[in-house]
């Protein structure tokens, strides 16, 4: 049986190269109201489900935080 290859561990990227230095990613919060907040964390809780039940090593408990930051960065890149 073919062993199943391992997917890369997400980049690393400090706040700076994602942000520009001095900018806080979560206060992007502040731009959305309300119900726009709501549908965000929908979504994301629905993409983590869909990675959790993937079996994708991502969601492992290894790669789990960082995986979790960056689905939530890309969310909120893909709402503004």
């Amino acid at each position: 049986m073919a062993e199943r290859q391992r997917e890369p561990p997400p980049a690393r990227l400090t706040r700076e190269h994602r942000h520009g230095p001095g900018v806080d990613p979560f206060a992007v919060n502040q731009l959305f109201d309300r119900a726009t907040c709501k549908s965000l964390g929908l979504a994301f809780d629905a993409a983590w489900q869909t990675l959790l039940v993937s079996g994708s090593a991502l969601a492992s408990s290894g790669y789990a935080d960082a995986t979790r930051e960056a689905l939530a960065m890309h969310i909120i890149d893909l709402a503004n």
